[in-house]
């Protein structure tokens, strides 16, 4: 077979996989979901010398950049190696920071805060305390 021609299956040529020259592609073109079987996908780079993602049947995902293993989700969650970039986070159990948290705008905490070493870089420390306890009477 040469570059676009197709392999078609199914009555109505649900399915195709065909390379046009420059891609290649395997396409559902009927109804329903295309569905992978498998207790294992990798899916490699075109030499097979570096992961690009795994699916592990009842385990875990994991993904890579450059081969370097970046996000692999485990019985609690997920586990990031390297830096995270979002627009918003939004933590709805305990939060633990091992290392130094940076914060560069607003910091509103609205619960109660334990800081066991603050270090204030700057000119001004505006605080709000609505209650103390008798503890610090």
């Amino acid at each position: 077979m040469g570059d676009s021609d197709i392999i078609k299956l199914g009555a109505g040529s649900d399915l195709q996989i065909y390379h046009n020259g420059t891609h290649s592609y395997i396409s559902d073109q009927g109804t329903g979901d295309l569905k992978i079987l498998a207790s294992k996908i990798e899916i490699l780079s075109p030499d097979a010398g570096e992961n690009i993602a795994v699916f592990q049947d009842d385990g875990s995902i994991k993904l890579f950049y450059d081969n370097s293993l970046k996000l692999e989700t485990v019985t609690g969650g997920i586990n990031i190696t390297g830096d995270t970039d979002t627009d918003t986070l939004t933590v709805s159990g305990n939060g633990t920071v091992g290392g130094t948290l940076g914060v560069t705008g607003v910091v509103t905490a609205n619960a109660g805060v334990v800081v066991d070493n603050f270090t204030l870089d700057g000119t001004t420390l505006a605080l709000s305390i609505s209650s103390i306890g008798s503890k610090y009477s």
